[in-house]
């Protein structure tokens, strides 16, 4: 080994004898806090799992300054009230990075979240490097849906956004899951978990007398829409039964399905009003599957 080689070595070993040196620092004065606390374990709530308010930057803002969007971003503050935290931990990983794990739950929602973070700078100023979630109790008809956007914001370290849309969903969930339950009262709706493509639930509307013969099939999907920025409703409105006179009449009816942001009061209205002309057609003709332009 030549001379230069010998120096180049001790050099990066004082390097690691600086952090060493800097990491037993840390440690002492944390010994002495818990030490001077009463040498009590101290209660993780989900305080310690989330940073204070705006510690999370934006990333997604970050990425893209000339976006703008009416995002539907929300703070660690406001959406800590919507989300119970289980389990939460926090680990050191090595020099300034940590692991926050915890359970995550909302209504509808249960997820085991890991986020990898950076306080090289400052604990005031974390960076973000990594944030995955696994989704394991949740059933697949709600993972497809929510699968694309989780992915996005994942990737891109956006914890604030995707908390916002978790919120989001939730809501327009809990929504959907009321008015579903209403139409199952109804002797001309069926209601299946839809478990392909961009999963969902699908509502077959089919004749009172004859539960074979179906009407409509509608698909209820919960997506993210990027151009309004949140949790918006889709339908997937398929003709089976239901003849050219049919969709001739209630075409408005349905094409109202496909209006961005209805609220409850209106979804429950064209749902009711869908079931009752479907209630009062007793004579469907007899057609091919074909979904219907609108």
């Amino acid at each position: 080994m030549t001379d230069e080689e010998v120096d180049e070595e001790l050099v990066e070993l004082r390097k690691v004898k600086e952090k060493l040196i800097e990491r037993t620092i840390d440690l002492r004065n944390e010994l002495d806090a818990w030490e001077k606390a009463g040498g009590k374990t101290h209660n993780k709530t989900e305080k310690d799992f989330l940073p204070e308010e705006n510690q999370f930057e934006d990333l997604f803002n970050k990425h893209d300054p000339g976006n703008h969007l009416n995002k539907k971003c929300v703070t660690v503050s406001s959406f800590v009230l919507g989300f119970k935290f289980n389990d939460v931990d926090k680990k050191w990983i090595s020099d300034h990075k940590y692991l926050y794990t915890a359970k995550v739950k909302s209504k509808v929602l249960e997820f085991f979240m890991e986020i990898t973070v950076n306080s090289q700078d400052s604990d005031k100023n974390l960076e973000i490097l990594e944030v995955e979630c696994r989704f394991e109790t949740v059933k697949k008809c709600y993972l497809l849906e929510i699968a694309p956007w989780i992915q996005r914001f994942t990737e891109a370290k956006d914890t604030s956004n995707l908390f916002g849309a978790v919120s989001d969903y939730t809501e327009q969930n809990i929504v959907r899951a009321k008015i579903l339950n209403q139409l199952k009262n109804r002797d001309v709706v069926s209601v299946e978990e839809f478990i392909d493509d961009d999963g969902g639930i699908m509502i077959l509307l089919h004749s009172k007398n004859n539960t074979d013969l179906i009407y409509l099939e509608v698909r209820w999907i919960l997506r993210f829409l990027e151009s309004m920025w949140c949790i918006d409703n889709f339908f997937i409105i398929s003709q089976i039964s239901a003849g050219d006179d049919f969709l001739t009449t209630h075409s408005q009816l349905l094409k109202n399905f496909c209006k961005n942001k209805i609220n409850q009061t209106e979804l429950e209205d064209l749902w009711n009003k869908l079931c009752n002309v479907v209630e009062q057609d007793e004579t469907p003709s007899e057609t091919g599957s074909s979904e219907i332009p609108i």
